[in-house]
């Protein structure tokens, strides 16, 4: 995601409601990685509108480790990844979209 994206910004309210509501106190971690090159706006826009999640900022833009690491070329980009840094899916739903189905099979598992 990054702070200059409208569509990730839209997510992060569905995100928040999942982590506070749907999922809390389950063995889920919403883990954001950010783009973003200044640090600053992402920084500003996380204390704004808030976030349930961790947020990291991936320096390098899309050449950062993680994001090749996880084969994530553009945003916003939703996978789950299991305890152990395992892709269980690499292109999952949104959580506007539905991702709860597929984070509560992957609980399931």
């Amino acid at each position: 995601w990054a702070s200059w994206c409208a569509p990730c910004r839209a997510e992060l309210p569905y995100e928040n409601k999942l982590a506070n509501n749907y999922f809390k106190g389950k063995d889920v971690v919403f883990l954001n990685v950010s783009v973003d090159t200044h640090a600053e706006s992402w920084q500003q826009l996380i204390y704004k509108e808030g976030s349930a999640g961790v947020q990291l900022i991936a320096g390098n833009h899309f050449d950062s480790p993680i994001m090749q690491m996880y084969n994530a070329n553009g945003i916003p980009h939703y996978g789950l990844i299991d305890k152990n840094g395992n892709i269980i899916e690499n292109n999952t739903k949104s959580p506007s979209q539905g991702i709860t189905k597929d984070i509560t099979k992957a609980l399931e598992n």
